[in-house]
């Protein structure tokens, strides 16, 4: 039977031992006409009082009047399997189907006998998207394709993403195939173009942890009034022919120690310091950054932790200072000195002439380079793309870099704006999250910072874009705070965790065998998880011809 929306495919059912609820139907699929259905069909209800009952398909069953598989063997012959069965079962396929939408929004049960088809496009659109009633705020986030053919389009609520009501993102998944960092690039494209129609600027800070596709985007992925700098470091041949080249686009960038000395705690992070010394020491230095440090009577120069102070001087300080004393100041005693400057040497070789480097005379800190580049580039430009290398970095390294920039994200973000007179919209995105922000007991200094992003950072309009392989090793602040929280393909012990509990039994099963591109997704404004797929275009070119996108 059909109807001016398509043909019916099937009967709400009811039972005894199943009855259906408010978020939970069953329904037995047409078994007179070949009728294909898939995991994530989106359906509709028709009931007899006019309410239209939309939702997704969760599991698929198929039932014999057979009372078990061991009469199903003798009806054929006692197993003999190249003969038909010489008993005709009766078979019917049952379909389970989540309540996303209510057209009359009062959640009841739909009745049985009412009859169930193929969802349209328009009321996919309502039952998903319905609920963004500004215009302004729908963003895209992928496309749902269905088994009769319809492509749908999805869309999220901006208001979600990006701050007042929620806001950050996490997405996890097998690296590769869940193409996790293809699918952040698709959802900034669609916020850059989302952000042409509003009065507000949009700076994004990428962080570049693996190969060098975040160092070579394409002109033309995002949309005019688009800019995009690079900030990389001298620790690859590449990077240095890249700088040889003069190319306008890419900038190096560097910490004097005077930058590092109110990130030391971060360069420290992986160090075990359960007596709290090794903190202690870098919040004295913290302390004395513009002041001439401690001296004894018997030093010779008065040593000031001023912008000319060197790596290398912090060193020659201790020894003078604690010629014939036991302690520095506050108590600490010389021993710990000694083996603060130990793992200080240790990391400071790490990062010596790649990052670390003494002062010179032009020198500005990445954060004072952003800053700047971003109140010229917004004179002109409604979107910024600033993309940071720490590939090749030792891992304190890169948490160093990262670490540093999201510490002062607030300070850059009300800097810009006074400077613009303008609202500016911030998203950070941090590939492997886990490194950075670990679930374990202990929580270091970068995972502070990342988790004061999440829980705080909506009120001020700045986003996380967190990715990561196990959703399960981040921290759980990071993560519990996050408003929109997406799925690739992923491996069935990890998705035994609780950090996927908000995914049904049914769609953890799906999750392990999904497609390139295909991601499940879950929002405060789905009352259900969806099945998605999103156009998975190259976002990095291969050429060296970047200039066109050169900031003045």
């Amino acid at each position: 039977m059909k109807n001016n929306k398509g043909r019916y495919i099937g009967v709400v059912s009811s039972i005894i031992s199943s009855p259906n609820t408010f978020d939970r139907f069953k329904f037995w699929l047409d078994g007179r006409e070949d009728v294909k259905i898939n995991l994530f069909d989106i359906l509709t209800v028709e009931e007899d009082d006019g309410n239209k009952i939309v939702g997704t398909i969760s599991e698929i069953e198929n039932y014999t009047d057979a009372d078990n598989h061991m009469s199903n063997f003798i009806s054929n012959d006692f197993g003999n399997v190249n003969i038909r069965n010489s008993i005709e079962r009766i078979s019917t396929t049952v379909v389970t189907v989540e309540v996303l939408y209510s057209y009359n929004d009062i959640y009841m049960p739909p009745k049985n006998g009412s009859k169930v088809r193929f969802a349209t496009p328009e009321e996919i659109n309502e039952a998903i998207s319905g609920v963004v009633k500004d215009e302004n705020n729908k963003l895209k986030i992928g496309e749902i394709k269905m088994t009769n053919g319809a492509i749908v389009e999805v869309f999220n609520d901006l208001d979600y993403i990006l701050g007042k009501e929620g806001a950050h993102i996490n997405i996890s998944g097998i690296s590769g195939l869940a193409t996790k960092t293809s699918y952040v690039m698709y959802l900034l494209r669609e916020i850059a173009k989302k952000n042409l129609e509003t009065e507000e600027k949009l700076l994004v800070i990428l962080f570049n942890v693996k190969g060098d596709d975040l160092l070579k985007i394409k002109n033309d992925y995002f949309p005019n009034e688009t800019k995009i700098k690079y900030y990389i470091h001298q620790g690859s041949p590449q990077n240095i022919k890249i700088l040889e080249n003069n190319n306008p686009l890419y900038e190096y960038y560097e910490y004097t120690f005077y930058d590092a000395v109110d990130y030391l705690d971060i360069l420290f992070s992986n160090i075990q310091d359960n007596s709290k010394t090794i903190d202690s020491i870098v919040t004295e230095l913290k302390e004395f950054k513009n002041w001439v440090l401690p001296s004894n009577n018997s030093m010779k120069i008065k040593y000031t932790l001023n912008k000319e102070f060197n790596w290398n001087e912090l060193q020659k300080y201790y020894n003078e200072y604690l010629k014939g004393k036991s302690t520095w100041v506050n108590g600490i005693k010389s021993a710990s000195i000694y083996a603060f400057i130990r793992h200080y040497n240790r990391l400071y070789k790490k990062g010596k002439n790649i990052i670390f480097e003494d002062y010179s005379e032009n020198h500005q800190s990445i954060i004072e380079k952003i800053t700047t580049v971003a109140i010229n580039n917004f004179k002109n430009n409604k979107n910024l793309i600033i993309s940071i290398d720490i590939n090749n970095l030792p891992e304190e390294i890169q948490g160093f870099v990262t670490g540093s920039v999201i510490r002062e994200i607030y300070s850059l973000k009300e800097e810009i704006q006074n400077s613009i007179n303008s609202e500016m919209k911030t998203i950070i995105f941090v590939d492997e999250l886990n490194k950075y922000a670990p679930n374990s007991k202990s929580i270091s200094s970068l995972t502070e910072s990342l988790i004061e992003i999440a829980a705080r950072g909506r009120s001020s309009r700045i986003c996380l874009i967190g990715a990561e392989q196990f959703k399960s090793k981040v921290h759980t602040e990071v993560t519990e705070n996050c408003s929109t929280l997406v799925v690739g393909r992923s491996g069935s012990s990890e998705l035994a965790t609780s950090a996927y509990s908000f995914l049904l039994p049914e769609e953890k099963k799906i999750a392990t065998f999904l497609k390139k591109g295909e991601l499940i997704v879950s929002s405060p404004i789905f009352r259900k998880a969806i099945k998605i797929s999103f156009e998975d275009p190259q976002y990095y070119d291969n050429s060296n011809e970047t200039e066109n996108n050169a900031i003045d």
